[in-house]
């Protein structure tokens, strides 16, 4: 259990660092989304369920 905390902050981190860099966010993702394009798919489906992207 202790390790879903320490992502929830490294999670809050990394978008508090795409506001101030973004470049450095977007090309983590990225690279994120080519090593792990399911992980990519389900990310997008949640954000289509939560009816943040159409």
């Amino acid at each position: 259990m202790k390790r879903d905390k320490e992502m929830e902050w490294e999670v809050e981190e990394l978008c508090k660092l795409g506001k101030i860099q973004p470049e450095i966010s977007e090309e983590a993702l990225k690279e994120l989304w080519q090593r792990k394009p399911a992980l990519y798919k389900s990310v997008i489906l949640n954000a289509y369920l939560d009816e943040k992207i159409n």
